[in-house]
């Protein structure tokens, strides 16, 4: 299979997925109690402000005529207007995305290489009391929520030692207790992927043959070994970025961060229900494309594997 046809296809399941995606959404949003209009007007509006606000957000129309609307809207690139602000949704969530794309990609840069090390001293300390303890700290990590992690890194750093700022953002020194709060459940779960992948790639044949060969142990797990044993290293790393994105809602709180998770987080209390629909989407989105370029990378790692 070509790669133009691999990439066509993974496109069309893409769009696909985020049609499924956009109708669970909005139809969730329906269900949700509450009224938009209500809340824009004020809780001391009369019902005849309250029914002109919902004929000017297109409240009064049947919800499958609101759904194609949202939907015809997409493409003509008119995310909808936000209930709140007045504003347009799309200028406001792409304004909050390097936020979160920043976020995201520091926390899984951060996650990728404590992870993996710690997984390379792990298998190859295997059933000793460092890779036990490695373990549990592995354990510890993919248990522990996200906030909590957050919270407690807030309480350590910021609260008791006071080295690092606990909220905000437009510096380095803000960005690193928010990066390794939403790396910290990744980091165990890319530990214990690259230890078992590469104990089970240190039994086969051609490592053993590598060593028979006098070369050195590093260049036989770095070189050999960890590149074979790196395949579902790279779906779980990819995976676990798409996942940040997500999980930005919860970090980006309670760091205050200015990206989409704390947008959607607020908008949810202030039954924005266009905000809503336009982040969820574009996280969603990110999901499709990191999945594609997990699959590309297969090729890449390893010239056995091919797009077919």
């Amino acid at each position: 299979m070509g790669i133009l046809t691999f990439v066509g296809r993974r496109l069309i399941n893409g769009v696909l997925v985020l049609a499924a995606l956009s109708v669970l959404v909005f139809s969730i949003l329906q269900l949700v109690p509450g009224d938009p209009a209500l809340t824009v007007a004020g809780m001391g509006a009369s019902e005849s402000d309250i029914a002109v606000i919902r004929q000017q957000l297109g409240l009064d129309q049947p919800v499958w005529v609101q759904f194609f609307t949202w939907i015809a809207g997409i493409f003509q690139g008119d995310w909808g207007v936000s209930v709140v602000s007045k504003e347009p949704v799309l200028p406001i969530l792409l304004s909050r995305l390097g936020m979160t794309l920043l976020l995201a990609v520091a926390g899984i840069f951060v996650a990728a290489i404590v992870g993996v090390l710690l997984g390379v001293n792990a298998a190859l300390r295997a059933n000793t009391a460092a890779d036990v303890g490695l373990s549990v700290v592995a354990l510890i990590g993919v248990s522990a929520p996200i906030f909590w992690i957050g919270l407690i890194l807030q309480l350590l750093f910021s609260i008791q030692l006071g080295v690092l700022p606990a909220t905000g953002s437009g510096t380095f020194w803000h960005l690193v207790l928010p990066a390794l709060a939403i790396g910290g459940n990744s980091i165990g779960i890319i530990m214990r992927m690259t230890r078992s992948s590469l104990l089970e790639v240190l039994r086969q044949d051609f490592v053993r043959t590598a060593r028979a060969k006098g070369l050195r142990p590093g260049v036989v797990i770095y070189k050999h070994a960890l590149r074979n044993a790196f395949i579902p290293v790279i779906t779980v790393i990819g995976v676990q970025f798409a996942y940040l994105m997500g999980g930005a809602v919860l970090i980006e709180t309670v760091f205050v961060w200015p990206g989409i998770g704390k947008l959607l987080a607020d908008s949810v209390f202030r039954r924005d229900f266009p905000m809503i629909q336009g982040a969820i989407l574009i996280i969603g989105f990110f999901f499709v494309l990191v999945n594609m370029l997990v699959d590309l990378a297969y090729s890449l790692i390893d010239p056995r594997i091919r797009l077919g």
